[in-house]
């Protein structure tokens, strides 16, 4: 039952985060590199001192972060920029069982092909973000079949808030193609 829970709850976000549109109708193929995640070189960092960022910079450090989230399995720098995004958090969770469980995601992540802001107050604006979702593999547990998704270009909208600390992400969709 748990298996399957995993399943079901890694299938929303993961088809979110790499879906396929019909932009890029030719298949990507997913590497194939070893089923344990590589070390990578050291992570983004959470937040950024001793200079103001600006919202392009934040989304493009938070994209970062859920990468190597994604590979590592370490959630906490992921989580630090996400607090008040509840489908953010929801992501993390999933990574977290994942990991638990045995499991692992292989990807390059998302790589952001252009920013263009939307709508909202200065403190809280959206960005409609052009992302070229790259191939997944992964496997929830160390007892479920690998899966692979095959990744295209997908837009986000991401929702921001401006705080004294810095930006966060509130809220983030997938737009419409």
């Amino acid at each position: 039952m748990k298996v399957q829970r995993l399943l079901t709850a890694l299938a929303v976000p993961l088809v979110l985060l790499v879906s396929c549109t019909n932009d890029n109708p030719d298949p990507i193929l997913a590497p194939t590199p070893s089923s344990t995640p590589t070390p990578t070189s050291a992570a983004p960092s959470p937040t950024k001192t001793g200079e103001s960022e600006t919202a392009e910079e934040f989304i493009e450090r938070w994209v970062e972060l859920s990468n190597e989230m994604q590979t590592s399995g370490d959630t906490e720098a992921y989580r630090l920029v996400s607090t008040n995004c509840l489908p953010c958090q929801d992501f993390a969770s999933q990574i977290d069982d994942i990991y638990e469980s045995g499991g692992f995601v292989e990807t390059k992540g998302w790589r952001i092909l252009s920013i263009s802001e939307g709508n909202g107050p200065p403190n809280k604006p959206s960005f409609d973000v052009a992302i070229d979702a790259r191939p997944t593999r992964y496997a929830p547990s160390d007892r479920a079949q690998e899966s692979t998704l095959v990744g295209g270009r997908i837009t986000e909208r991401f929702d921001l808030r401006l705080a004294a600390d810095g930006w966060s992400i509130s809220n983030m969709s997938q737009v419409a193609s």
